[in-house]
């Protein structure tokens, strides 16, 4: 099975300078290597609903180019910054979205557990099963039912995402409703 983790891509990478360009910035060249005209439409493009964030990215060159569009929200921590992310793309059926969840955690998720996103009046809850996990971080993904798709657009308050920390007691983290459905009405328009 392969997942598709869009979130992922849609962060910005910071790469190092290449030494050709250190060496052409020293050598006071300051002109970049003639990579071939600039396209009218931007390559990438967001669009904040509320706490949530619309994001799209073109795929394929020209005429040709296919937006990827996701729906997210990222959780901060003041002192490590974002640790975790929840996104919603739609699927290949039309009317369906899968849910995507990242989290980093320093003190460990326990295995095999599930992901539970709850609503600010526990009504529409959605478990979530891990797919991977790397040093700090775990992946889970699920398709959304339609019906607590719809109680989550009417909502606009706090819900949260538990998990099992390592040590097996429950952890959360905020999440919140609030500017979903404008931002899935965004989505659709794309």
């Amino acid at each position: 099975m392969s997942l598709s983790f869009p979130f992922l891509s849609a962060v910005p990478a910071f790469a190092e300078p290449t030494q050709e360009a250190t060496d052409s910035a020293a050598a006071g060249q300051g002109k970049a290597k003639d990579r071939g005209p600039v396209p009218s439409e931007p390559h990438a493009t967001t669009a904040s609903f509320g706490d949530w964030t619309l994001r799209c990215q073109r795929t394929g060159k020209g005429s040709d180019a296919d937006p990827i569009c996701d729906v997210a929200q990222s959780i901060q921590d003041d002192a490590r910054g974002i640790v975790a992310q929840i996104s919603l793309q739609d699927e290949a059926k039309p009317g369906e979205m899968r849910l995507y969840f990242w989290l980093q955690s320093m003190s460990g998720i326990t295995l095999p557990s599930l992901v539970k996103v709850i609503d600010e009046k526990d009504q529409a809850t959605l478990d979530l099963a891990w797919h991977r996990c790397l040093p700090n971080s775990c992946i889970a993904d699920e398709v959304l039912p339609p019906e607590t798709l719809k109680k989550w657009r009417s909502h606009d308050e706090q819900g949260r995402i538990e998990y099992k920390g390592d040590s097996g007691r429950d952890e959360f983290v905020p999440v919140s409703f609030r500017g979903l459905a404008q931002a899935l009405d965004a989505l659709r328009q794309k």
